[in-house]
């Protein structure tokens, strides 16, 4: 449980369409939620969420890189991956 699930809860009625409740109905009887309070603050939070990630991603910019710098990843990598091969099955070849 979040911190956040601890703190005053407030009311805010909503009103939603007889199609809406019930399919949010269905998923309260296969499980998915308890309640439809339960299954309105998941799907909120959710949605804040998703809305976040998208602002954040926004806000990044990719980074560019050079052809050096690529060959230094790619040698860095090849090292990595060799130092693993090395330690996992080199050992067996004895």
């Amino acid at each position: 449980m979040y911190n956040r699930d601890i703190m005053e809860a407030v009311a805010i009625p909503a009103k939603f369409t007889r199609k809406d409740i019930d399919l949010m109905d269905q998923f309260i009887k296969e499980g998915y939620f308890s309640t439809r309070s339960d299954l309105v603050r998941t799907s909120v939070r959710h949605y804040l969420h998703e809305l976040s990630l998208r602002e954040i991603r926004k806000n990044i910019k990719p980074k560019k890189l050079s052809k050096k710098d690529i060959d230094k990843e790619l040698k860095e990598i090849k090292k990595i991956r060799q130092e693993l091969w090395k330690k996992k099955y080199a050992k067996n070849l004895h």
